[in-house]
């Protein structure tokens, strides 16, 4: 990402603060990371629970870190044990990840509001919580189907913006389509983006 010079009140250049590093949880084979990366973000650390999709991803971001562990065995303390070992504390990072979607897709026509799978998407706030504890959170990105807004699940769905909400963060939502950016596809996702309201991006 190019950051035109920026000058103080005295003429001289101030430089760009860095950008903060990346953090994917439920990474799959990077879909959501390549956009980050093309960025210029870095990425240290990838997890999904699926050993084929981490395969994928490290031959995709070669220079990232990629965990095939089941992220509710790992729970917010396992998450943060990796990430530490990876990623100095105090330092500015993102965190972004797409949880699974079966629960909230409209195609699965028996799907409930209490499929456990609906869950994890509060997981991953929790994991949220706890790296705010070591980690200056910049930005948090969640990604899911369109379903995840349908009445039976609009509880999880308010609570998760609630929740963003009450962690310091400015939380808008947008559908997007990826005919819209040059994929032959008609898919369609909602996105989450919640920005630290003193955020320095």
């Amino acid at each position: 990402m190019d950051f035109p010079a920026l000058r103080n009140k005295y003429g001289s250049k101030r430089v760009a603060p860095p950008l903060p590093e990346v953090v994917s949880l439920f990474c799959g084979a990077g879909g959501l990371d390549l956009g980050f990366c093309n960025e210029g973000f870095r990425i240290p650390i990838a997890i999904d629970r699926s050993e084929a999709a981490v395969r994928t991803h490290q031959i995709n971001f070669p220079d990232s870190l990629g965990i095939a562990e089941d992220l509710v065995d790992l729970g917010p303390e396992g998450v943060f044990s990796y990430v530490s070992r990876n990623v100095r504390k105090k330092s500015r990072i993102g965190i972004i990840g797409g949880p699974p979607c079966q629960g909230f897709s409209r195609a699965n026509t028996r799907a409930l509001a209490s499929d456990p799978r609906n869950r994890l998407p509060f997981l991953y706030i929790e994991i949220i919580r706890r790296l705010q504890r070591d980690y200056s959170v910049e930005f948090v990105v969640l990604e899911n189907v369109l379903g995840i807004r349908d009445q039976k699940h609009a509880k999880t769905f308010n609570s998760i913006k609630s929740k963003l909400g009450a962690m310091d963060f400015a939380v808008t939502e947008k559908e997007l389509c990826a005919l819209d950016f040059g994929v032959p596809q008609n898919r369609r996702r909602v996105i989450l983006i919640a920005m630290k309201t003193t955020s320095r991006i």
